[in-house]
C-alpha cells in the first residue's frame, strides 16, 4: 500500500517537473542586444544605436553594449516630448567603453530613450504582450519632409534588418535601407495613402522590378516585394508623397507668384525692360 502511494507521488512529481520544463521552454525570456557603435558620439554619425529600434516581448531584457570610445548613458524618455519624464523609467548612468547596461521591460508600450551626454542619440523599444516575429513597425516615416515634423507608423514583415526609411518629395519615393542576408526573403509593407499615393513602381538597388504584388484597401496599400539575398535598398515610387509644401507654404508661394505677375504686367504696361 505504501509502495503504491510512493509510486503515485513519484509519478506526479515527475509530471510536474516535465510540465514546468515545457512551460519554461515555451515562455523562455530573451535578452536582446543593442550596440553603441564606434563614433556614435559624433552628431553626424550614420547611426547611434544598432539597431535604433527593436520590438520585444513583455518581460524580455535589453542589453546595451558600449562599443564607442566615449562614455554614454541609456536614459528613458524624450527631451522634446516631456523633459520632466526623462530617466523616470530607467537610467544607466555613465557607462564607459566596453561596459554594458541591462534592463527588463515588464510593461507593454513604446519606450523612447537617448544619451544625456549626446542627446541626438535617440532610440526606441517597442514592448508587446505577445511577440509576433513577422510583424514589425518603423515609426515617423516621412517626418523629415513634413512641415510639422509628423510622420507615419509603417508596419512591415521582413527577415532582413530594416535600418531606415526616408521620403524624397522630388522623386515621389519612399526608400527603405536594409541590412543582412537571407535567402528567399519577401518584404511585406503597408503604406498609408497619406504617406504615398498609388505606389506602383519598385526598384531593388537601382534595378526596377515588376514581380511584386500590390493590394489596396481603404487608404492603405500592401506591397509584397521579393528580395534577393544581397538586396540593400528598396525604393517605392508613387504619384505623390507627403506634400513638399504645407497649406501655409503653398499660400505664400501662390501669393509670391501672383505678386510677380502683377509687377511684370505693370512693367510691360509702362514699357520698362526687365533684365534677369
Amino acid at each position: 500500500m505504501v509502495n503504491g502511494i510512493l509510486k503515485i507521488l513519484l509519478a506526479s512529481i515527475v509530471a510536474i517537473i516535465l510540465v514546468l520544463q515545457v512551460t519554461d521552454s515555451a515562455y523562455a525570456l530573451k535578452t536582446w542586444t543593442v550596440k553603441i557603435p564606434t563614433g556614435a558620439a559624433d552628431e553626424n554619425a550614420p547611426f547611434f544605436w544598432d539597431p535604433a529600434e527593436i520590438t520585444i516581448q513583455q518581460s524580455d531584457f535589453v542589453e546595451w553594449g558600449n562599443g564607442d570610445t566615449a562614455a554614454h548613458t541609456i536614459t528613458s524618455g524624450n527631451l522634446k516630448v516631456d523633459p520632466n519624464d526623462v530617466g523616470t523609467i530607467f537610467d544607466s548612468g555613465l557607462i564607459g567603453p566596453g561596459k554594458f547596461f541591462k534592463y527588463q521591460f515588464t510593461e507593454t508600450g513604446t519606450f523612447d530613450y537617448f544619451c544625456i551626454v549626446h542627446p541626438w542619440m535617440i532610440g526606441k523599444v517597442n514592448v508587446v504582450s505577445s511577440l509576433t516575429p513577422e510583424i514589425k513597425i518603423i515609426h515617423n516615416v516621412g517626418a523629415e519632409v513634413d512641415e510639422k515634423g509628423n510622420g507615419y507608423d509603417v508596419q512591415y514583415m521582413l527577415n532582413k534588418k530594416l535600418q531606415s526609411a526616408s521620403v524624397d518629395t522630388t522623386r515621389k519615393t519612399v526608400t527603405f535601407v536594409l541590412e543582412g542576408e537571407f535567402e528567399d526573403d519577401v518584404f511585406t509593407v503597408t503604406l498609408p495613402n497619406g504617406l504615398i499615393e498609388n505606389p506602383n513602381s519598385v526598384w531593388l538597388d537601382d534595378e526596377q522590378i515588376t514581380n511584386f504584388q500590390s493590394e489596396t484597401k481603404s487608404d492603405i496599400t500592401t506591397l509584397k516585394i521579393p528580395l534577393e539575398a544581397d538586396t540593400e535598398e528598396v525604393v517605392i515610387m508613387g504619384t505623390a508623397v507627403i506634400p513638399e509644401f504645407g497649406l501655409v507654404s503653398l499660400a505664400i508661394f501662390t501669393i509670391a507668384i501672383i505678386g510677380t505677375m502683377i509687377v511684370y504686367a505693370k512693367t510691360q504696361r509702362l514699357g520698362i525692360k526687365v533684365y534677369a
